[in-house]
């Protein structure tokens, strides 16, 4: 397995950081609760689950 490394010295590395982590979180389908660029809430995400209802 392959892991990109990409060291932050300037302003020139941030793109291709940027697009490696997108990658990275978009495989492991987080990138919704990740993206900076969504108005997503902390809320929105840790809603409380409901409880299921039993059935007769």
């Amino acid at each position: 397995v392959y892991k990109p490394t990409v060291i932050l010295n300037s302003t020139a590395d941030w793109r291709l950081w940027y697009t490696i982590k997108k990658e990275q979180a978009t495989r492991k389908e987080i990138w919704q609760y990740v993206n900076p660029e969504t108005a997503l809430s902390f809320a929105q995400v840790n809603e409380e689950p409901i409880e299921p209802q039993l059935q007769d």
